[in-house]
């Protein structure tokens, strides 16, 4: 009886100590994804740690070019001479905020730009003509000018709105819209006169003339443009399109109208400045 209760129990023992083997094994598994912070260190900050790059850094440079006649064109005689064009020339720093997923954007910044008049023709012309300086009930005083141009001197503040067309990690294709305010700051006139034949009251009276009377203007921009880079990089951008004057009173001597404007940006996410 001794023996086989003994049997009994090597034969329950036996099986105790199979059935705890097979539960250390199914415990330890053939499962090489562990849990637990330790067995997941080398990739929880990488997961944890998601860059904004909704927010970009841009530095910007572009120029607008216009074609343009005088105001006053009664002002001017041999009117064949003249061949005035402007150009808008700008450069700055702006800040971008995407939404939806990086397809549309509004953007903002500070830029400093130049609004450059030539009324010989751009850049530099020989040309000269007569302007009639204001007549009076006995005479037409005429004075000869030549080699005119301006530089107006603003600071701008833009408003950019984005729409993406086309939109991969590496390329994107879309479309802008953008007003810039301009807040004039200096204003320059060069030109050739006689001054001998010129009184100071004559000169006084031109260079007011061509300065322009308003010291604030708008324009604004549409146009299409190309990304090359991915958003959680430096990316480079390029934008061609149409610029048009919103307000164009007495800015300039010249009435601005249609153009062509091009401009340039590399756009930087802003954490690359905070890692």
């Amino acid at each position: 009886m001794l023996s086989k209760r003994n049997k009994w129990m090597k034969i329950f023992y036996t099986a105790c100590l199979a059935a705890l083997l097979c539960a250390a094994h199914a415990a330890r598994g053939s499962d090489t994804y562990s849990l637990g912070y330790d067995a997941d260190h080398i990739y929880y900050f990488f997961r944890t740690y998601a860059p904004d790059k909704s927010i970009q850094l841009g530095f910007t440079a572009g120029c607008s070019w216009y074609a343009a006649a005088p105001v006053h064109p009664a002002y001017f005689r041999s009117r064949q001479n003249l061949d005035p064009a402007a150009n808008h020339l700008y450069t700055g720093l702006s800040v971008e905020k995407n939404f939806l997923n990086m397809h549309v954007a509004l953007a903002t910044g500070v830029y400093f730009s130049q609004l450059n008049t030539y009324l010989f023709g751009w850049p530099i012309s020989n040309s000269g003509t007569y302007i009639i300086y204001p007549e009076d009930d006995n005479a037409v005083y005429y004075n000869s000018i030549s080699s005119l141009k301006t530089a107006s001197k603003y600071c701008s503040i833009p408003v950019e709105l984005s729409c993406a067309l086309f939109n991969r990690p590496r390329l994107g294709v879309y479309l802008k819209g953008s007003a810039m305010a301009s807040i004039n700051v200096k204003t320059e006139v060069s030109m050739a006169i006689d001054k001998n034949s010129a009184p100071e009251e004559t000169q006084a009276w031109l260079l007011s003339y061509f300065k322009g009377r308003e010291f604030f203007f708008v324009n604004a921009f549409a146009g299409v443009g190309m990304r090359w880079g991915e958003y959680s990089s430096p990316n480079f951008r390029m934008e061609l399109g149409l610029p048009f004057m919103i307000a164009n009173n007495e800015i300039t001597y010249l009435d601005i109208g249609s153009g062509l404007a091009a401009r340039i940006s590399l756009y930087v996410p802003l954490f690359f400045f905070f890692r």
